[in-house]
């Protein structure tokens, strides 16, 4: 099972009436392996009869992922100019480059404190495919020396922005390739009208280490549960 959001919501309980079976806003409440998901958000107020009626109807605990957000400011200007990075915002057209990035990057998890899931290409390029098409989604690019090595996304739905796909190919990490690819969509966001961003981690990832000195703050934690 992959999951990835469509949505761009801070509270995403899992709405259990009258259907408890629904998936992220994609249309569809189960992934290309036909397996039915569900997040279950410690925002929610209900979440303890929510999750004893998902548990008795067959769902299992897959893992868990942290939401995390901040208000955007006019401090947040870009990234600043550093010696062979350029920053590349690219055209709606303009999308295999950034899948091979992504979905390479994507393949190749760090290992953290928590088991993450290892998809095979072909899911993650569907799912990453999909997401481009959704009405906001913008994509990113960072080459060094004019070498594509990382890639990154952002939705934007109103005054909000959700950080998503950051990925970068194994032999370029901890070089803050992921940290001016933040930066710079924190600009835009806020160029574009937002007032607040948020972003999904996995807990205790070097992802949520690198967000979070960028001013994020834990919002929520949710259980994603599956069938």
């Amino acid at each position: 099972m992959v999951r990835i959001d469509y949505a761009l919501q801070v509270d995403h309980a899992a709405d259990l009436s009258p259907n408890p079976l629904r998936g992220p806003r994609s249309g569809s409440p189960h992934d290309r392996s036909g397996v039915w998901h569900c997040s279950l958000s410690s925002a929610s107020t209900q979440k303890s009869w929510k999750s004893r009626l998902l548990t008795s109807r067959g769902y299992r605990l897959l893992g868990f992922e942290n939401v995390l957000g901040r208000a955007l400011s006019t401090a947040d200007v870009g990234a600043p100019a550093v010696a062979g990075l350029a920053i590349h915002s690219l055209a709606p057209d303009d999308l295999d480059l950034w899948m091979e990035v992504t979905v390479d990057g994507f393949a190749h998890a760090d290992e953290g404190p928590l088991p993450t899931e290892n998809p095979p290409h072909d899911v993650l390029e569907s799912i990453f495919r999909d997401m481009s098409g959704v009405t906001g989604f913008r994509r990113y690019l960072a080459t060094v020396n004019a070498v594509a090595v990382a890639a990154a996304s952002m939705r934007i739905d109103g005054s909000l922005a959700q950080l998503t796909g950051a990925s970068t190919l194994p032999g370029f990490r901890r070089r803050g390739l992921q940290t001016a690819l933040t930066l710079q969509r924190l600009a835009d966001a806020r160029a574009a009208g937002c007032d607040l961003v948020v972003v999904t981690t996995a807990p205790g990832s070097k992802s949520q280490e690198n967000v979070q000195r960028r001013g994020f703050e834990l919002l929520y934690a949710r259980a994603i549960l599956v069938k």
